[in-house]
């Protein structure tokens, strides 16, 4: 069978499919030609206008960083046009987020928190009242494991500490009462008992 016959039968029976079905021949024809005039009518409707060149500010990917990454993706969700070329396109530049507000927020905020020398008090805090918990809790559950140590106050007080001014000049103590106070040892252990004894809570 030639190639020509082959063509022209498969015409032939197509042509016989689309007379037994008139309303589907008839929608095959209408429905591109409305798109077509669609498409005209959205033509005459706005006219052509020229666009200047666009220039859209650069979008980081996650690997140039968390911080350039958001900024791309929130500061230019519009995705803005710009007349002359932006700060990102030169040669060399990853990403034009430095001077945003979001990255001098985040310089703020690493200076207000990781800085501060309040900060780092606070922190050195937080270890000593750590180190204060595991002490009282090895005082009340083990406290053999501390006996015999003594703590000597003098060892306790601060550089300029004004508690011996106190006991001479406000309490009338003489030096030595207060030099055999201050040097004292207090034992953790015995100081526990005394807070667990229920004969001294009376």
């Amino acid at each position: 069978m030639s190639f020509f016959r082959q063509v022209r039968l498969l015409l032939w029976k197509n042509w016989i499919l689309r007379k037994r079905q008139k309303l589907r021949f008839l929608v095959e024809l209408v429905w591109p030609l409305l798109l077509f005039l669609a498409l005209v009518w959205l033509r005459k409707a706005n006219p052509l206008y020229r666009q200047h060149e666009c220039h859209f500010p650069n979008k980081a990917m996650p690997s140039a960083g968390t911080l350039p990454w958001l900024h791309g993706i929130f500061c230019n969700m519009n995705n803005p046009c710009f007349h002359s070329p932006t700060h990102g396109e030169g040669p060399g530049v990853v990403s034009n987020y430095k001077n945003s507000i979001l990255a001098r927020v985040y310089k703020d905020a690493q200076e207000l928190l990781l800085e501060a020398p309040e900060i780092q008090d606070l922190g050195r805090i937080w270890e000593e009242l750590i180190i204060l918990t595991q002490f009282m809790e090895t005082m009340r559950t083990n406290p053999e494991k501390i006996a015999g140590r003594g703590i000597r106050i003098l060892d306790i007080l601060k550089d300029g500490e004004t508690l011996t001014s106190f006991l001479i000049e406000n309490v009338g103590l003489s030096d030595f009462v207060v030099y055999q106070l201050i040097n004292a040892q207090v034992r953790p252990e015995q100081v526990g008992r005394v807070q667990q004894s229920p004969s001294l809570c009376l």
